[in-house]
């Protein structure tokens, strides 16, 4: 399985939890802060490349972070993560199941 598709499902993960979206929104404001002359797709490719690492540092930085979004970064950081999604990957593949990748992450 490639990086891309992985990152793919971390994406799709992040995007459909509904504690992760203010810092969803965070992220975004900060690049367009940053990259100023950056057109709108160009800061969503960027936000996408960038979000899941940090997204893990901001988590693991702050000691305000619920006890699931921990929880959520170093299961989808680990091995046993990589794993996991390789699997949902593989059935979504196979039996054309997105819904699957939603009831699984809760």
């Amino acid at each position: 399985m490639t990086r891309q598709k992985v990152s793919q499902v971390h994406l799709y993960i992040f995007n459909n939890t509904q504690e992760v979206l203010p810092y969803i929104r965070t992220h975004k404001k900060y690049l367009i802060a940053i990259h100023q002359k950056m057109n709108m797709m160009k800061v969503l490719q960027e936000h996408n490349r960038t979000f899941i690492n940090w997204f893990k540092e901001t988590i693991f930085n702050d000691d305000n972070a619920s006890k699931t979004l921990r929880l959520l970064a170093q299961i989808l950081m680990s091995p046993l993560g990589r794993d996991m999604i390789s699997t949902i990957i593989h059935s979504i593949q196979s039996h054309k199941m997105i819904k699957v990748v939603c009831k699984i992450m809760g």
